[in-house]
């Protein structure tokens, strides 16, 4: 049997095992109560992550849709690029400027038809080219 003795301004004060044994399991209550309150947090982060991971796949996963205005610059950039690229990007020998573009989205690629303004040392004119130009717009294959 374990008797504690405290001692408070020279008084005696015998506590019994039992009382030692209340305060035992109340500090193992409230430290099982901390463990419990700590993994409730820990499973809401767990579940927040969860959320947050499945969110930024979710947008990643989600191709943006070009709009028609955002399609057509950028095939007129890229056919831009392919009639200069044919003169070695020589300024001085020809200029070019792709005035407009009709397209049809295709599953592979884009069917365009561009308007283009070419200017030549002493004269210059306006024509239209066909050619189809990948949906990645790495490929330009030029019909006429």
């Amino acid at each position: 049997m374990l008797i504690v003795i405290k001692i408070t301004n020279g008084q005696k004060n015998l506590r019994k095992p039992e009382e030692n044994l209340f305060r035992v399991l109340l500090l193992i209550k409230k430290y099982c109560n901390f463990i419990i309150s700590a993994s409730q947090h820990l499973k809401k982060l767990h579940n927040m992550k969860k959320f947050l991971l499945g969110g930024i796949i979710f947008l990643i996963s989600c191709q943006a849709n070009n709009s028609q205005s955002q399609i057509q610059k950028q095939l007129k950039k890229v056919m831009t690029d392919f009639l200069y690229k044919s003169v070695n990007y020589d300024s001085s020998k020809v200029k070019y400027h792709v005035l407009d573009v009709i397209y049809y989205e295709d599953k592979m690629n884009y069917e365009c038809e561009f308007t283009v303004h070419m200017i030549q040392s002493g004269h210059d004119t306006t024509g239209s080219m066909r050619a189809y130009i990948s949906k990645d717009f790495k490929t330009v294959n030029r019909n006429y």
